[in-house]
Protein backbone atom coordinates (compact mmCIF):
# COMPACT_ATOMS: atom_id res chain seq x y z
CA UNK A 1 0.00 0.00 0.00
CA UNK A 2 1.96 3.52 -0.62
CA UNK A 3 2.31 5.40 2.05
CA UNK A 4 -0.47 8.32 1.01
CA UNK A 5 -2.98 5.86 0.24
CA UNK A 6 -5.07 5.44 2.99
CA UNK A 7 -7.15 2.15 3.63
CA UNK A 8 -10.71 3.64 4.03
CA UNK A 9 -12.16 6.71 1.73
CA UNK A 10 -14.75 9.50 2.87
CA UNK A 11 -17.45 9.17 3.07
CA UNK A 12 -16.96 5.03 3.40
CA UNK A 13 -18.84 2.80 5.55
CA UNK A 14 -16.95 0.85 8.48
CA UNK A 15 -17.75 -1.15 11.52
CA UNK A 16 -15.58 -0.13 14.52
CA UNK A 17 -14.12 -3.45 16.01
CA UNK A 18 -16.26 -5.67 18.59
CA UNK A 19 -13.38 -6.00 20.53
CA UNK A 20 -12.43 -2.58 21.11
CA UNK A 21 -11.07 -2.17 24.79
CA UNK A 22 -10.80 1.37 26.26
CA UNK A 23 -7.36 2.43 26.84
CA UNK A 24 -5.76 1.33 24.42
CA UNK A 25 -2.90 2.19 21.71
CA UNK A 26 -4.39 1.25 18.19
CA UNK A 27 -2.26 2.53 15.03
CA UNK A 28 -2.74 3.69 11.78
CA UNK A 29 -1.44 1.08 9.07
CA UNK A 30 -1.94 3.00 5.94
CA UNK A 31 -1.98 6.56 4.96
CA UNK A 32 1.66 9.48 4.76
CA UNK A 33 2.71 7.66 8.29
CA UNK A 34 2.15 4.40 8.85
CA UNK A 35 2.70 2.92 12.09
CA UNK A 36 3.34 5.98 13.62
CA UNK A 37 0.11 8.05 14.36
CA UNK A 38 -1.41 5.60 17.54
CA UNK A 39 -4.76 6.75 19.48
CA UNK A 40 -5.61 5.77 23.03
CA UNK A 41 -9.17 4.77 23.14
CA UNK A 42 -10.64 7.04 25.23
CA UNK A 43 -11.81 5.54 29.11
CA UNK A 44 -15.34 7.19 28.68
CA UNK A 45 -17.89 5.10 27.04
CA UNK A 46 -18.83 8.06 24.99
CA UNK A 47 -15.77 7.93 22.95
CA UNK A 48 -14.96 5.29 19.77
CA UNK A 49 -15.50 2.26 22.22
CA UNK A 50 -19.12 3.52 22.71
CA UNK A 51 -19.53 3.25 18.84
CA UNK A 52 -18.16 -0.87 19.51
CA UNK A 53 -19.69 -3.08 16.46
CA UNK A 54 -21.34 -0.36 15.05
CA UNK A 55 -21.63 0.74 11.37
CA UNK A 56 -20.40 3.95 11.02
CA UNK A 57 -19.51 6.57 8.08
CA UNK A 58 -15.48 8.20 7.26
CA UNK A 59 -16.16 12.01 7.23
CA UNK A 60 -12.34 12.94 6.54
CA UNK A 61 -8.78 12.46 7.48
CA UNK A 62 -7.12 14.75 9.79
CA UNK A 63 -3.70 14.49 11.34
CA UNK A 64 -3.13 11.11 9.49
CA UNK A 65 -5.96 9.92 11.44
CA UNK A 66 -9.85 9.19 10.30
CA UNK A 67 -12.82 11.58 11.96
CA UNK A 68 -16.45 9.87 11.73
CA UNK A 69 -19.85 11.95 11.03
CA UNK A 70 -21.81 9.58 14.51
CA UNK A 71 -19.47 11.23 16.81
CA UNK A 72 -19.60 14.51 15.37
CA UNK A 73 -15.79 14.48 14.42
CA UNK A 74 -14.68 14.51 17.72
CA UNK A 75 -12.35 11.56 18.20
CA UNK A 76 -9.49 10.46 15.92
CA UNK A 77 -9.95 6.71 14.88
CA UNK A 78 -7.01 4.91 13.18
CA UNK A 79 -7.08 1.47 10.65
CA UNK A 80 -7.17 -0.78 13.53
CA UNK A 81 -10.22 0.08 15.29
CA UNK A 82 -12.26 -0.57 12.17
CA UNK A 83 -13.62 -3.92 9.99
CA UNK A 84 -15.37 -3.74 7.10
CA UNK A 85 -19.02 -4.48 7.58
CA UNK A 86 -19.85 -7.73 6.08
CA UNK A 87 -21.71 -8.09 2.48
CA UNK A 88 -25.65 -8.47 3.24
CA UNK A 89 -26.49 -11.59 1.18
CA UNK A 90 -30.84 -11.49 0.51
CA UNK A 91 -32.02 -14.48 -1.22
CA UNK A 92 -35.58 -14.88 -2.63
CA UNK A 93 -38.09 -15.85 -0.24
CA UNK A 94 -40.18 -17.50 -3.79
Amino acid sequence: MSKSKYKYKNEEAVRVREDLQSGTVYYMRSGPEPDTNGVETSWSGRGQVGYRGQIVHISHKANGRYKILEDGKTYYYTDEMFDRPKNLICKSLL
